[in-house]
């Protein structure tokens, strides 16, 4: 297992240290996260973006991405 530093902003801010086997099962669990969090804190806007990085504490590895949460109601 691999460290990973995993940091998410979206007016608000998540950074932790977790392991994972490798940079591409942290990014889905990034993502994951940063999906629960922007349900977690829905304020009425009908779009909010998450930025998000995963830097590996051993090697160079490094993923940067933001994901973009859209609802919309049909009325």
């Amino acid at each position: 297992m691999a460290q990973f530093e995993i940091a998410i902003a979206s007016g608000w801010s998540v950074s932790a240290t977790e392991e994972h086997q490798n940079i591409e099962v942290a990014r889905d669990a990034t993502i994951r996260t940063a999906i629960d969090r922007m349900l977690d804190a829905a304020s009425g806007a009908s779009s909010q973006v998450a930025n998000c990085m995963i830097v590996g504490v051993d090697d160079d590895q490094e993923r940067s991405f933001s994901i973009t949460l859209s609802i919309i109601d049909y009325i």
